[in-house]
């Protein structure tokens, strides 16, 4: 308990790795021919952010803090142009993407719309509850960020957490049936370092509205799948890589033009 008061970051990090790499790290050496068993649940391992994060804010802040989580989950009196942001950005970059591979001689995928509009609000919730936002924010957002912004500047925050994040998915790189699975490691640790100082900038726009954070998650993992991004769905790995590159310039940018306030 000692520890985890002194250092609440790194204990929070200790516990939710030890959650999800338990149940992944055993499944990963399975994918890949070490091992015969195989961990039928393994995907609840990315439910370790959220769990370290309510397990600590009780231990340290008791009832309250979960009543201050609850209180940001359900912040939602915010203006218009930032639910447009949250929703609309994995769109426009994801298609943007695409036009520079079709520039570039790439095909663009097929796409269905009339089939895929009456699934993106079911889908949309599915991937809100189970397909990673709740799994996470409630630890990374909702925990961990707040916590980095009280001693770091935002960028600095930024990059610890996203460094954290991102070496947090490592194991799913080597298991079959990961959305990771076939990509470049490091490619999806630069998405994701990119993807972090995002999520702070518009976290401190909305007066860290943790809904904010969890629809926003949900919006980028919705689009993925509707847009076929990853390089087993597209054919390619180029649209999933020039996506990337739209996602660092953005977060360049935005470092740039608030200084690194964010």
């Amino acid at each position: 308990m000692r520890f985890a008061v002194k250092y609440p970051i790194t204990s929070f990090t200790l516990l939710t790795f030890a959650i999800s790499w338990s149940l992944w790290l055993p499944q990963a050496l399975y994918s890949q021919g070490y091992t015969n068993t195989q961990i039928p649940l393994w995907g609840l391992g990315s439910f370790g952010p959220t769990i370290a994060g309510i397990i600590f804010l009780y231990l340290l802040s008791g009832s309250g803090g979960l009543k201050e989580l609850w209180n940001r989950l359900r912040d939602w009196k915010l203006p218009v142009k930032w639910y447009g942001f949250i929703l609309l950005f994995p769109t426009a970059m994801i298609m943007l993407s695409f036009f520079v591979h079709y520039i570039l001689g790439g095909s663009i995928p097929t796409l269905n719309l009339r089939e895929s509009l009456p699934l993106i609000i079911p889908t949309f919730l599915l991937v809100l509850f189970l397909g990673g936002p709740f799994n996470e924010e409630l630890g990374w957002r909702g925990f961990m960020l707040p916590r980095l912004l009280a001693a770091k500047k935002p960028f600095a925050a930024s990059m610890i957490l996203g460094v954290i994040w991102a070496l947090w998915h490592l194991p799913l790189f080597w298991i079959a049936g990961a959305s990771q699975e076939g990509i470049p490691v490091s490619w999806v640790l630069l998405q994701i370092m990119a993807l972090s100082v995002i999520f702070t900038w518009v976290y401190r726009r909305t007066r860290g509205s943790l809904l904010v954070a969890l629809l926003f998650h949900a919006a980028l993992n919705t689009t993925g799948v509707f847009l076929p991004i990853l390089p087993e769905q597209a054919g390619s790995l180029q649209p999933y890589l020039i996506t990337v590159i739209l996602a660092l310039g953005f977060a360049g940018l935005l470092v740039v033009l608030t200084k690194g306030e964010l």
